[in-house]
């Protein structure tokens, strides 16, 4: 799936209140920075996300991750 395909599918998916920002981060990964705390707490405990038929799996920030 094309980055801005994803992001446009993310924004119909999750309907946020606010805005937020996708970044890739290299192999297959991407971080989302939310502008409203709210709106991730609904995607982070919202239970599964499904996009073009996959699961889309989403976590908490950590300090050391590595996208290799």
């Amino acid at each position: 799936v094309g980055f801005f395909t994803m992001r446009e599918k993310l924004k119909l998916t999750w309907r946020p209140i606010k805005g937020y920002d996708v970044l890739d981060t290299g192999h297959g990964f991407s971080m989302v920075k939310f502008d409203l705390c709210a709106d991730r707490e609904k995607v982070t405990s919202g239970g599964s996300w499904l996009m073009f038929d996959h699961y889309l799996a989403t976590r908490e920030w950590i300090l050391d991750f590595v996208a290799s």
